[in-house]
């Protein structure tokens, strides 16, 4: 049995971006979370939760993942390609 959405063509990600809704969607989405504070914590002997400040987790996380992008421009990247294809 055939449905009315057969042959409906497959929109990817490239030409959903150039509708300017799906973009202001995605843009606000994506600039908001990546910019929220990212702080990893440790649990100590005594069960009380700090941040892990001096571990490289922290550094990696909160500063900066890499020589080429800052912490937001990482966060944006990954929520992006959450965003637009499930996975990050």
């Amino acid at each position: 049995m055939s449905t009315a959405y057969d042959d409906s063509p497959t929109i990817g990600v490239d030409s959903a971006l150039q509708v300017s809704t799906v973009w202001a969607c995605v843009s606000l989405l994506v600039e908001n979370v990546a910019s929220l504070p990212l702080v990893v914590y440790q649990v100590g002997i005594d069960g009380q939760r700090s941040a892990a400040k001096g571990t490289r987790l922290y550094s990696i996380f909160h500063d900066s993942p890499n020589k080429r992008q800052t912490s937001l421009e990482f966060w944006e990247f990954m929520m992006l390609n959450f965003v637009l294809r499930g996975n990050a």
